[in-house]
C-alpha cells in the first residue's frame, strides 16, 4: 500500500474515532426505525396476527430484532408503565389516569389505531343455541341468565362461562359491556390461555367460550383452522332487533366486523413511548402501511388505515 493510500486510510479512521468518541454510549446503541433491538408487549389475543406482523417485518428489515412478550393486557401495561417494553399492541388506548405517569416523566406517547377486531363466543359443536340476541347476551354475561333452560327449555344445565385469562382484555371488555356494578357472575371461569378456552369448549357442551376472534379467523393457517373446526361460533342480533323485523344475526366475520354488524367488535392500538424515531416507530409505520393492513386483511380481521371492498356473493346472476 503506498503512503497516499495510507494517509487516506489513516484520516478516515481517525473521523471515524472522532465521531464516536462525540457519541455516548447510549447514542451508539439507539435503535433507528428498520435495526436495533426492540421489546413489544402483545395481548395474547392478538398473538396469531401480531407473530405474522413480526416475521414479515424482521424478514425485509435484517438487522432489526424485535423480542415480543405476549400476555393478559393488565400485564402487558404494567410491564409498559414499568419501562419494560417499548410498544404496546392491545385493544384499548392508555387511560388518563395511566398517561399520568409518563407526563410525570415528561414522555409524549404515540398510538395508531391499526386494525379491527371481534371478540368470538365460542360454543361446543353439539350445542344447536348458536343463534342469540343481543339482549340474551346481555343476560348471559350478567349472570341474569346462568342455565340453558333459560335459553331453550328442552335443554338444562349451568352455563359454564370461560375466559382465557383473569387480566384478559376479553374479560374485561365483557365486564365493562354487561356487568354494570362491576361483579363477575359466579359462573365465569378463567383458564391460562384462548387455545385452552377452546379445548374446554370443545369437550364440555355446557360452555361458553370468549375467545379474540384472531385466533380462528385466519383460513390460511393450519392451526387457526384445526381451532375452529373443534367449536361453533355463535351469532347474535344487533341490539334492538325486536324492534325490526328485517335485521339478521351476525358472526365475527370480517365483513360484520367493517359494518359495525356484528356487535361485540373492538379497535386495536398500537403505543409507544419510545419519543424519537426509533425501531418502534418503524414498526408501527409498518403495521399502518400497505404490506402490514394486508396481513391485518389475510389474517381475518379489518384494516384500520386501508380500505376494504366488501362483495357480497349470492347464488343468481341478476341483471337491471
Amino acid at each position: 500500500m503506498n503512503n497516499k493510500l495510507l494517509n487516506i486510510f489513516f484520516a478516515l479512521a481517525v473521523a471515524f474515532t472522532l465521531i464516536s468518541c462525540g457519541q455516548t454510549e447510549k447514542e451508539k446503541n439507539l435503535s433507528t426505525p428498520v435495526s436495533g433491538t426492540l421489546k413489544i408487549g402483545i395481548d395474547e389475543t392478538l398473538q396469531p396476527l401480531a407473530k405474522e406482523e413480526l416475521e414479515a417485518f424482521m424478514a425485509e428489515y435484517n438487522r432489526a430484532t424485535i423480542i415480543p412478550s405476549y400476555k393478559p393486557e393488565v400485564d402487558i401495561v404494567n410491564d409498559f408503565l414499568k419501562d419494560s417494553v417499548e410498544v404496546l399492541m392491545l385493544s384499548r388506548k392508555i387511560t388518563p389516569q395511566e398517561n399520568k405517569i409518563f407526563e410525570a416523566k415528561e414522555l409524549v406517547l404515540s398510538t395508531s389505531k391499526v386494525a379491527f377486531d371481534a371478540i368470538a363466543l365460542a360454543l361446543n359443536k353439539s350445542n344447536e343455541d348458536t343463534i342469540y340476541t343481543y339482549e340474551q347476551i346481555t343476560d348471559l354475561f350478567s349472570g341474569k341468565i346462568k342455565d340453558w333452560s333459560e335459553i331453550n327449555h328442552k335443554k338444562n344445565g349451568t352455563i359454564n362461562i370461560v375466559f382465557d385469562s383473569k387480566n384478559s382484555s376479553t374479560l374485561r371488555y365483557m365486564r365493562d359491556h354487561f356487568c354494570k356494578d362491576g361483579k363477575l357472575p359466579s359462573n365465569w371461569t378463567a383458564l391460562n390461555s384462548n387455545p385452552e378456552v377452546i379445548d374446554y369448549v370443545n369437550k364440555n357442551k355446557n360452555a361458553i367460550g370468549v375467545i379474540g376472534v384472531n385466533w380462528i379467523s385466519n383460513y390460511h393457517e393450519k392451526k387457526a383452522i384445526s381451532y375452529s373446526n373443534k367449536i361453533s361460533l355463535a351469532r347474535i342480533y344487533p341490539p334492538d332487533s325486536i324492534k325490526n323485523p328485517d335485521n339478521l344475526p351476525y358472526g365475527p366475520r370480517p365483513e360484520n366486523i367493517a359494518r359495525r354488524l356484528y356487535p361485540l367488535y373492538r379497535d386495536i392500538y398500537m403505543i409507544s413511548r419510545e419519543g424519537r424515531s426509533g425501531l418502534g416507530s418503524g414498526f408501527m409505520s409498518y403495521v399502518a402501511t400497505e404490506k402490514g393492513q394486508t396481513i391485518i386483511l389475510q389474517a381475518g380481521l379489518v384494516p384500520a388505515n386501508a380500505p376494504v371492498r366488501l362483495i357480497h356473493i349470492t347464488n343468481s346472476l341478476n341483471v337491471k
